[in-house]
């Protein structure tokens, strides 16, 4: 439930979007990802405090979502990785979201984009928690990009005005030259190692 908590909150608030329109109320929405990254955030505490009484051996949960491409030669695999370190991400994104969106909820109160940024926010705490969890380079520039771009649209909130579309723009540049590095690196271990996986 931990890993799959922003997914389900952007499910249901995208199928709710579709369903209703601008009549999914705003304290459905506010809600609705208060208790998605509440119980993210528990069930991260819960998990780390059982890993504090626990062997050092025991501390390593690997998740296995599948494979989502195979080829001769190179595979993509979706692999999630659970850590005392990464259980110390993971609360704080969730820490972090939980206290944004509630802080949000009345300072976007009657705005025409408060399901947008809500919608972004879910997003951004996926992006995170792929970018923390991921067990290959690749799956981590996913997150990467996921957070990326929601960073950028996340400043340029107020897109009307001047100011925050330029320096939403200017956001988006700089993940942009940062993915140069990140491509690189993917594509260096892909040919070295013929895998982008951290444990090979």
């Amino acid at each position: 439930m931990i890993l799959g908590a922003p997914a389900f909150a952007l499910v249901l608030l995208v199928m709710g979007h579709l369903a209703l329109g601008s009549a999914l109320a705003e304290r459905r929405i506010q809600q609705l990802t208060a208790s998605v990254f509440g119980t993210g955030l528990l069930g991260a505490l819960s998990l780390a405090a059982s890993f504090a009484w626990s062997s050092p051996s025991d501390r390593h949960i690997v998740v296995r979502l599948g494979s989502l491409l195979s080829l001769r030669g190179y595979h993509f695999d979706l692999e999630l990785e659970l850590t005392p370190l990464t259980l110390t991400f993971l609360v704080l994104t969730f820490a972090l979201s939980a206290l944004v969106g509630a802080y949000s909820a009345r300072y976007l109160h009657r705005d025409p984009g408060f399901f947008r940024f809500y919608l972004l926010l879910v997003v951004f705490t996926l992006g995170m928690e792929l970018i923390v969890t991921a067990r290959s380079l690749t799956l981590l520039f996913a997150g990467w990009e996921l957070v990326g771009l929601t960073s950028a649209l996340l400043i340029a909130f107020y897109y009307r005005r001047l100011g925050p579309t330029r320096h939403g723009l200017r956001a988006y540049a700089t993940y942009r030259a940062t993915d140069v590095g990140l491509l690189l690196a993917v594509a260096i271990l892909e040919h070295a190692a013929h895998s982008a996986d951290f444990d090979r």
